[in-house]
């Protein structure tokens, strides 16, 4: 069964515009007290908690803030036997090529019966993403430095 995808250019010039009120200085705030050599893990790896420092009054986030992120938001819907509905494609994918990259992305947690599907996309050196809404048939792309270039085709 084919099935189209309308793809929608998030115009948020602001992560936060028009979703949430955060203070960011609290966050900030509480996330420097915590101990950095605290172990953590996630749906895709096994780290230390100071892969999180960057979230400290940082703009620049690296593979390990997403990879904590996206598996935080894939435990924010549970179906009725705890499994996700949400799934989602580790960050790794972007740094390794050929082989290993099918192999990384056929292994990310998600599947076709996924509500929704988060997809992060590394280009010319920042991180966008993707979501696959599986249930309303549609696309969003968010790209946080909103050039044009990279949404041709996609309006």
């Amino acid at each position: 069964m084919d099935k189209s995808v309308q793809v929608f250019k998030n115009s948020c010039i602001y992560t936060l515009n028009n979703c949430a009120t955060v203070d960011l200085k609290a966050c900030a705030t509480r996330l420097e007290a915590v101990d950095v050599n605290k172990a953590i893990s996630n749906r895709f790896s096994k780290g230390v908690m100071h892969e999180l420092a960057y979230f400290r009054r940082s703009k620049w986030l690296d593979d390990g803030c997403l990879r904590v992120a996206i598996s935080h938001l894939m435990d924010q819907d549970l179906d009725n036997n705890g499994q996700s509905r949400i799934g989602g494609v580790n960050p790794l994918y972007a740094r390794v090529h050929g082989s290993m990259k099918k192999e990384m992305i056929t292994s990310s947690s998600f599947n076709t019966s996924n509500r929704l599907v988060l997809i992060p996309i590394y280009i010319d050196g920042h991180w966008a993403g993707a979501v696959f809404d599986n249930e309303n048939s549609k696309a969003i792309i968010f790209e946080p430095m909103q050039t044009s270039k990279y949404y041709k085709g996609a309006g």
